[in-house]
Order: structure tokens, then C-alpha cells, then sequence
């Protein structure tokens, strides 16, 4: 029996606050995982960007890259 059955059985028995709560609690298990996910994931983006921008773009690392070493900057 799914947890929508037991949804519909609720509220025939007249409990229908419970009923939806339950419901909701059911779903939010999901969202709060989903949400869990989302989050790990920007961390890992924002490392990858933090990497990135030490030797990309956005420094001034390329600018150097034909110097002698004894000048790169560290």
C-alpha cells in the first residue's frame, strides 16, 4: 500500500489534518534530500571556480606565463 492510499484512507476516517500532515512530512522527506543534493553541488561548483581562477581567467597568471621563472608570480 503506497503512501497515497494511505492518504485517501485517512481522509475517508475523517482525519483530515493528520492526514495531510502525514502527507506532507511524506514529501518533504524527498524535498530536504533534494535540497541536501543541491547544496553539495554548489559547493563542489564553487571549489571548481575557486580553482579555476587561481591559474584562468580571471588572474593575471597568463600575463607572466613567457617570463622567467625567478619572476612568476608565487
Amino acid at each position: 500500500m503506497n503512501a497515497h492510499q494511505h492518504f485517501e484512507n485517512d481522509v475517508k476516517a475523517k482525519a483530515a489534518p493528520v492526514a495531510i500532515l502525514n502527507h506532507v512530512a511524506y514529501h518533504s522527506y524527498h524535498f530536504f534530500t533534494f535540497l541536501v543534493v543541491v547544496i553539495n553541488n554548489n559547493k563542489e561548483r564553487e571549489k571548481k571556480n575557486i580553482a579555476r581562477n587561481r591559474n584562468g581567467r580571471f588572474s593575471y597568471d597568463h600575463m607572466q606565463r613567457n617570463t622567467p621563472k625567478k619572476n612568476r608570480k608565487k
